[in-house]
């Protein structure tokens, strides 16, 4: 078990141990760590979530734990010049963030949207078009983690709400099996390849000669499959097949019935009692407009887009509306496509088809996607109106500032720090001297990336030139540094 914050400076190696069925509950984990294992999430407070599997909670929410959260302040830690609505780094990108007024009733307030890549099984669900997943557990191997991001610890008042769910988790954690996988083979174009290769999923060309009862066939469009797959289904062969016709279903052996139209996404009311549909909500299967597909009546008691149809001792089960019907360079689709996503891969993991999504090796030592924040607090800056500090080697890493070097708040403005350059248009020159972590890795990439800055500027680090944003390279654009290291 993994306390509040345990991720930051990470001293074990687990990836291992996790392959061999080491099961592992992190708790509440700052938003920096969830970037350094490369998920995606965000900060602002919910106070309310809803059950995505049953049995963890009574009812269909949770809401409004007494007491307040700590894990982030209760307001943001805004500059001292605002020009702008709030902003941050969100995973590379400047963007605009939530404000944050308090943190009373917080049930979780640094969260983790719901990943794509691997064995993801959402839990719980809230925020934003439901794509956060506070409560989430990850397998892969015989490896099992849970990750909670509820404010389950360090609350200024004891939850019995908070108290009870931390007792069932832990209790499914302890009855956990590692879930067995199936070999997986595929049939069809390069798009269901495509998707199958993105997801990770590990599998083989379909080879009918090799295809037993036991495996799963992932069926895309335009595959050329066995004349006898009817009876391997029957026999106990499951299919799971991606964004066909009727057609194309019918040559499986199965002959659901299908309208070809455009359609918008329907509710499916029982969900979460079809076992092949673990993990997936209403809002994972919502897109934003119409879209054209071969879809079931809208009666159907799976909806328009899944449907599992059971032959024997098999079952095919189809997702008639695929990731690559969306429009990718549409951009009211982004979310739509992205869950699309998501629910492919639990399809694929509800299935037994296995994973290799390389999460387990985040969690060796304090390893991923660093970030190093710079201080503030440390930086110099000169005046430089006659434009003599490059030849007199400014940028140098053994050159000396003197006392003309006055210290200087970054962000901030030079003209409100030093009362005699109010007003000041010309050069100025700002140095900074930090440390890196000595673990860091050196074979990798880094950005180093710097706010807005008014008008041009150019960059040394350790003396040598990184680049310069300018009228010359830049002509009418200025705004975000980002310099490759």
């Amino acid at each position: 078990m993994i306390g509040r914050s345990g991720l930051c400076n990470f001293p074990l190696h687990l990836s291992k141990r996790l392959q061999n069925g080491l099961k592992l509950l992190i708790l509440e984990q700052p938003f920096r760590e969830l970037d350094r294992l490369g998920l995606r999430g965000n900060e602002y407070g919910l106070r309310e979530v809803f059950p995505v599997m049953p049995g963890l909670i009574a009812g269909n929410q949770l809401n409004d734990w007494r007491g307040k959260s700590t894990l982030l302040p209760p307001y943001l830690d805004l500059p001292e010049v605002e020009m702008s609505d709030p902003e941050w780094n969100w995973h590379g990108f400047t963007n605009f963030r939530a404000w944050r007024a308090g943190n009373r009733g917080t049930i979780s307030s640094v969260l983790l949207e719901k990943p794509c890549i691997g064995n993801w099984l959402p839990l719980l669900q809230g925020g934003f078009d439901l794509q956060y997943a506070p409560l989430i557990e990850f397998r892969e191997g015989n490896g099992i983690v849970i990750l909670s991001q509820l404010d389950l610890s360090g609350r200024t008042e004891n939850d019995p709400e908070a108290q009870e769910l931390l007792r069932k988790v832990l209790a499914r954690l302890d009855q956990a099996q590692a879930a067995p996988v199936r070999t997986t083979w595929y049939a069809g174009d390069e798009r269901g390849r495509a998707l199958l290769e993105t997801l990770r999923i590990s599998f083989r060309p379909l080879d009918a000669a090799r295809l037993s009862t036991g495996d799963l066939l992932v069926v895309g469009p335009q595959a050329q499959l066995p004349d006898d797959l009817p009876k391997r289904i029957d026999a106990g062969l499951t299919v799971l097949a991606f964004g066909l016709s009727g057609d194309e279903l019918r040559a499986l052996g199965v002959a659901p019935k299908l309208e070809r139209g455009k359609f918008f996404s329907s509710f499916v009311e029982k969900l979460s009692e079809t076992p092949e549909f673990a993990g997936i909500s209403n809002a994972d299967l919502h897109w934003r407009s119409e879209a054209e597909f071969d879809a079931y009546p809208s009666d159907t008691p799976d909806g328009r887009a899944l449907g599992v149809i059971r032959s024997g001792k098999g079952k095919v089960v189809t997702m008639q509306l695929a990731p690559w019907q969306f429009d990718e360079k549409e951009f009211y689709l982004r979310t739509t496509r992205r869950r699309s996503f998501h629910t492919a891969a639990r399809l694929l993991a509800n299935l037994g088809a296995p994973a290799n999504s390389g999460f387990f090796k985040a969690l060796d030592g304090n390893t991923g996607n660093a970030e190093i924040p710079l201080p503030e607090n440390r930086w110099r800056g000169m005046a430089d109106p006659e434009k003599k500090g490059e030849n007199s080697n400014f940028f140098q890493p053994d050159f000396k500032p003197d006392n003309g070097w006055r210290r200087v708040k970054v962000p901030g403005r030079i003209g409100e720090q030093i009362k005699e350059l109010a007003g000041y248009k010309g050069w100025f020159w700002y140095r900074l001297e930090f440390y890196v972590p000595r673990n860091i890795d050196t074979a990798k990439k880094y950005s180093l990336e710097f706010g807005a800055i008014d008008d041009e500027s150019r960059v040394w680090l350790n003396g040598e030139f990184l680049g310069e944003v300018s009228a010359k390279n830049f002509p009418g654009r200025w705004g975000v540094p980002l310099f490759i290291i």
